[in-house]
């Protein structure tokens, strides 16, 4: 896991709102994706127009020996979820009035990710659907 500290480069940015904000593995469709088409850091990622999410492919890890893996394109949920970052990652920029840094995007996750883990309405990191009252009862759509 990446941390943040004021000089956070673009790379150490992006490595931890996939880590910590979208809960990516590393072998992660979303993940390899993004290492496949060369988005390597959060500039380059903020920069994705949404008519290009449909593009997007990752090659899966090799089920047998000396079969090389094909190209797969991103499954519709995972584009998604893509597209919602995206939108906020734009979100984040309008209401701040211009670009932010790599430091205050990760500083603005966290707490968003701390709110939205305060004990009165927790959402799962595993379902992003699932909404769990504080008295236990889950609630999914």
């Amino acid at each position: 896991m990446v941390t943040a500290t004021r000089t956070t480069s673009d790379a150490a940015a992006l490595a931890h709102l996939l880590d910590t904000g979208l809960a990516l593995s590393a072998t992660s469709p979303i993940r390899l994706s993004l290492q496949l088409n060369g988005y390597d850091n959060l500039q380059s990622v903020v920069g994705i127009f949404e008519s290009e999410l449909e593009s997007l492919e990752y090659v899966p890890l090799a089920l047998e020996e000396g079969v090389p893996p094909l190209p797969v394109k991103l499954l519709m949920a995972h584009r998604q979820l893509l597209r919602y970052f995206l939108r906020w990652m734009s979100h984040l920029r309008n209401t701040n009035g211009g670009p932010l840094s790599p430091y205050e995007i990760v500083s603005l996750a966290r707490h968003i990710l701390d709110v939205a883990s305060c004990p009165v309405v927790r959402i799962t990191v595993y379902s992003p659907l699932a909404i769990q009252h504080p008295y236990g009862h889950t609630w999914k759509p």
